[in-house]
């Protein structure tokens, strides 16, 4: 059977008295528009702020294997592509859980590989798919490329292995110690490195130099 239009019209579809979707001369498929604009075009007009059914293009996977995927795939020719995926990671009802999986292909790495995952918690993680804390980072970073860039934190920096390269820190628009690609520590209590500079602890923990593996100084 073959459902089509003579040469120069399109194809309508009608439900309820009206129009619903549109395939046109070109092949384009528009779902809510006559005016159709790219090979799939939806429009739709509701009120509604939150997601849900009525604004929605939905993907379903009705397979109940807890870890498997509903996604779109972006693709070139050939099998070079990239993806955006539902991570069902909780199936059990009342308990349902989803993550937010990107995607992207390197034929060289391997083919198509997770870069970022969402947990269902809001955690982010780049180059792990269980981030720990609101932004879980797995491998090398950078942060600003100048030397103008400049990068604020609020509460307190933990920092776990070496911290390498100049960096500094600024407490009220001062310097308060500055770090040197040598190793080497400054500390600067007011506007010049002349000024009283202290080192210490804000609690009852002691203060210990350690050179070549070997406690010299403690209090």
């Amino acid at each position: 059977s073959i459902l089509g239009a003579r040469s120069g019209y399109g194809v309508s579809f009608y439900s309820n008295g009206s129009e619903k979707a549109r395939l046109d001369t070109n092949g384009n498929l528009g779902i809510g528009t006559t005016s159709i604009e790219t090979k799939f075009d939806v429009d739709l007009s509701n009120s509604t702020t939150s997601v849900g059914f009525v604004n929605s293009i939905k993907i379903e996977n009705t397979d109940t294997t807890v870890g498997n995927l509903s996604s779109i795939m972006l693709s070139q020719a050939g099998d070079g592509a990239a993806a955006i995926a539902a991570v069902h990671t909780s199936r059990t009802p009342g308990s349902r859980t989803s993550d937010l999986a990107l995607y992207s292909y390197a034929q060289s790495s391997g083919g198509i590989l997770e870069r970022v995952r969402i947990k269902s918690d809001g955690n982010v993680g780049i180059g792990t798919t269980s981030p720990a804390y609101l932004l879980d980072v797995s491998g090398s970073t950078r942060h600003g490329y100048r030397a103008a860039d400049n990068h604020y934190f609020t509460g307190s920096v933990n920092i776990s292995g070496s911290l390498n390269a100049t960096s500094s820190w600024a407490t009220n628009a001062l310097t308060a110690s500055t770090l040197t690609s040598t190793g080497n520590v400054f500390l600067q209590g007011g506007n010049s490195f002349s000024t009283t500079a202290l080192l210490g602890t804000n609690d009852a923990h002691s203060l210990a130099f350690v050179p070549n593996n070997s406690i010299v100084t403690g209090k």
